[in-house]
């Protein structure tokens, strides 16, 4: 049932159009006029938009610009925003912002498990318990604006997910999960490799869309409205991860060269080769990176660090911890050019497979803190680094789990 905000982003995109027009370009039937118009209509008393001669134009404010962000990222992710945007499900997402635990909520079973399950698919919620029901809410900008948008400002009291954590029962946990999952994968491939291709990519920038993304590599269909540089980096990248977790032997330096050189095929130079130059990261300067003459030098420690843990018999939370600091390593150090970042994902998932973990998506509720702790961060922190991917892999375990349950 089409809302009245599956005709905001529409708008946005189609500025200028009658609601004819619109009603066209959606490949709707004129049965469709009056339900269009009336949202329409909703939509200007909602100060969203503003007529000018019987065409639609975006409002230009402050909440509008915010709504079409949200939308904008709901779209790109597969996220309902018509079930996000329901009265009960932000009056939850904003109980989960003012405390640090969700428990003993105002909302009937049904209800609970019904939010719970669409915001933990997304990565927006951890579920500790579901009887009693405890949570707690993942905290993002993109979470606190949803509320902000339909309820105002609200006072933020939840941490981050690495913060205050009980690390011996974090680790007690993936050691449960990575059980149950051994147990029940056999025979299946439950691997992601769309959702961890389109994520890795999207956080470097590409504007493909899950359902792009997923187009093009499944059914070879190109999107329209991008770039030929932003589809030809999702077709290498998912050439070079092919190899990658195809391959059950430990890493070594000239894989991750091949991958690098595979991935990054369309840069003009550097792909594949170390790089001979000092670089930046664009916007932040608080990033260390590693100077050139330094590069081989740590790269062939981080080598030999690998070496010497991967061959051990690792609990499951230990092969957590060692790809984390594996990952957080190299992407400090930046040996290319460019792609340093997706290439450390890569590793980070390789690490973890050849263990005998599934393909760790990043969910996209996780983003924003993960992205806090690696590219944009202001100082370098290996500890809370690691506390934030053993709570990525532990989420991802149970959701492949409760997966592997209707297989």
């Amino acid at each position: 049932m089409v809302s009245k905000f599956d005709l905001l982003y529409p708008v946005f995109l189609n500025e200028g159009l009658t609601t004819v027009q619109l009603v066209r370009k959606l490949g709707k039937t004129p049965y469709d006029y009056n339900k269009f118009y009336k949202h329409l209509k909703q939509l200007e008393e909602d100060a969203l938009i503003e007529i000018k001669q019987n065409k639609y134009f975006l409002k230009k404010a402050e909440r509008t610009r915010k709504f079409i962000k949200v939308i904008d990222f709901c779209v790109k992710n597969n996220i309902d925003y018509s079930e996000l945007f329901l009265e009960k499900t932000v009056e939850f997402i904003e109980l989960g912002l003012k405390k640090t635990v969700l428990s003993d909520l105002p909302f009937d079973n049904k209800t609970v498990s019904r939010i719970s399950v669409f915001l933990a698919k997304h990565g927006f919620l951890l579920v500790e318990s579901k009887k009693p029901f405890t949570a707690k809410i993942v905290y993002s900008d993109f979470l606190e604006t949803v509320v902000e948008l339909f309820k105002g400002k609200v006072k933020v009291k939840c941490k981050k997910i690495f913060q205050d954590v009980n690390e011996k029962k974090l680790s007690s946990q993936i050691e449960k999960e990575f059980s149950n999952y051994k147990k029940s994968s056999k025979k299946i491939n439950i691997n992601d490799e769309v959702r961890f291709i389109h994520r890795s990519l999207s956080l470097e920038g590409n504007t493909l869309t899950l359902s792009e993304t997923k187009r093009l590599i499944k059914e070879n269909i190109p999107a329209k409205t991008r770039t030929f540089k932003e589809m030809q980096e999702t077709v290498d990248y998912k050439k070079a991860l092919d190899i990658f977790i195809t391959d059950e032997s430990a890493l070594d330096l000239q894989k991750v060269l091949f991958f690098h050189e595979t991935a990054m095929n369309s840069l003009k130079a550097g792909a594949g080769q170390i790089r001979k130059q000092n670089v930046r990261i664009k916007g932040n300067p608080d990033f260390k990176t590693a100077d050139w003459r330094e590069v081989p030098r740590k790269i062939n420690e981080l080598f030999a660090f690998y070496e010497q843990n991967v061959y051990k018999k690792l609990k499951a939370f230990e092969v957590v911890q060692i790809a984390s600091f594996f990952h957080n390593e190299f992407q400090r150090i930046h040996p290319f050019v460019d792609g340093n970042s997706r290439t450390a994902r890569a590793l980070f998932a390789h690490t973890l497979m050849l263990k005998g973990f599934p393909l760790i998506a990043f969910p996209a509720g996780f983003v924003e803190q993960y992205m806090n702790l690696t590219k944009l961060s202001k100082k370098r922190n290996d500890k809370h680094f690691e506390l934030f991917m053993e709570q990525l892999v532990l989420h991802s375990l149970k959701q492949t789990n409760q997966k592997l349950k209707y297989n």
